[in-house]
Formats: C-alpha cells, structure tokens, sequence
C-alpha cells in the first residue's frame, strides 16, 4: 500500500469516528487565538510539532469545539520519545478519550523531572505510562 493511500485511509476512518462533523467556521481562529496564547506543549514544553487537542474530544461533545477551558495544547514533536498528543491525550490510541488527562499530565511532569529522575531513576515514569494507557484503554472499552 502507498504511503498517501495508507494516509487517506486514516483521514476517512477519522472522519466515521467524528461521525463525519467538520470543524465549525471558527474553529481555525480559536485554534490559533489558542496556539497564540498557549505556544508550547503543556507536557513536555516543547514548541514544535504543536496540537491543540480537545480534552472532551470534539466527536462525543461537539458543542465543546470552541470552549476554550475544552483546549490544551500538545504536541507530536517526540521530544520525550513519544508523541504527548497521542500518549496523554488518547492514552496511546486516538479513537479513545483520556479523562484523566490533567491527573496524567501532573504526574508525568513529576517522574520527567531531571531531579526526579536523578533521585528515582525512570522506572515510575516508564511504569506510569503503561498504567496510563491501561487505564485509559479499559474506561473506553466500558464506554462502547
């Protein structure tokens, strides 16, 4: 399979998830207004590669699309070795919501810490995100 063919098949399997719901008109400026006054990633503090993800994901609650206390930015720069959109705000899988994401973000920011890290080693971090992905896993298994 081609790389654009594999690509479009995510965009559409994206779309039947959202159950086909385009952005609103305003979307593009909220995110940007957003994105001005949020500029890196709230959990790594990298400015690249940046997202603003919905913390109530906008496909089960639309009419939070625009809710700017609904907003977060993340990003899929790698810069901790893994993608903070994916890992904290889908807990590994983007069809799922993560509604422990400010809990999740907390703590990882805790074990991330180079103190932390030089006291501690990474083993809580690493441990953390596997309970992370577990648990967000489980909470939308229950859900369908």
């Amino acid at each position: 399979m081609k790389k654009s063919t594999g690509i479009l098949i995510i965009f559409l399997c994206c779309l039947i998830e959202s159950s086909g719901k385009p952005h609103s008109a305003e979307w593009d400026d909220v995110r940007a207004i957003h994105l001005k006054n949020n500029p890196v990633c709230v959990l790594c503090g990298t400015s690249k590669d940046l997202q603003v993800h919905h913390i109530k994901p906008f496909y089960l609650y639309p009419e939070l699309e625009l809710d700017p206390d609904n907003l977060i930015t993340l990003c899929t720069s790698k810069y901790w070795g893994f993608s903070c959109h994916l890992i904290a705000g889908h807990g590994g899988c983007f069809k799922y919501e993560n509604p422990w994401i400010d809990e999740d973000i907390k703590k990882l920011k805790i074990f991330a810490d180079p103190a932390y890290i030089k006291r501690h080693g990474c083993t809580e971090f690493e441990e953390y995100i596997r309970f992370m992905k577990r648990r967000v896993k489980e909470f939308n298994g229950r859900k369908r």
